[in-house]
């Protein structure tokens, strides 16, 4: 059986309310709102990766790459795209972070009545500005996509991708899954 998990730090997501959210950097959408990869966050004095991750593991008894998304500090000149050649945009926000709020999936996947993988991942972060806009970072529900979509606004979390998406398409395999969603809040 393989137990993952990849949720965020909540001290390193904690110490970001009320520090100003200077900007966030990113490719151009290329599908929608949709960047591939990485998006860096610019937060006070700070900067952060937002990354679709990479990471080989045993996947229903075979090695495999799936993705999750991972947040840490970093360096500016790290913030850099998967496209050669290719020019980041700065987004600004010049707002503090009122709050956050991280959502986390617990995922299980079942064959024969024996859990194969149980993972614990972020699938998305939502921050509320002082000035009532929200910015989402969701992670792409396919375990093997890169994507990160970016969403501004109002009311976001009503654009979360749907927690039953992991679960579909699994009977085919002869795979039971589950997927259920947890939310963490910072003020």
């Amino acid at each position: 059986m393989v137990s993952i998990n990849y949720e965020f730090d909540s001290r390193q997501v904690q110490s970001l309310v009320g520090r100003t959210f200077v900007k966030y950097r990113c490719d151009e959408f290329f599908v929608a709102n949709d960047v591939l990869e990485i998006v860096g966050l610019f937060i006070g004095d700070d900067v952060f990766s937002l990354r679709a991750n990479f990471e080989m593991v045993d996947y229903l008894g075979e090695p495999d790459d799936i993705a999750y998304m991972k947040f840490s500090y970093d360096k500016e000149q790290n913030i850099c795209s998967a496209f050669k050649d290719s020019v980041m945009i700065d987004h600004p926000v010049n707002t503090k972070i009122a709050s956050i709020k991280v959502f986390n999936d617990h995922q299980l996947l079942v064959k024969d009545k024996k859990v194969e993988y149980d993972a614990h991942v972020t699938r998305a972060i939502l921050f509320y500005l002082d000035d009532n806009r929200e910015i989402l970072f969701e992670k792409d529900n396919w375990v093997y996509s890169e994507n990160i979509s970016i969403s501004t606004g109002q009311d976001l979390e009503k654009e979360l991708s749907d927690v039953n998406f992991f679960c579909e398409g699994w009977s085919d395999f002869c795979v039971e899954a589950s997927c259920t969603r947890s939310v963490k809040e910072y003020k």
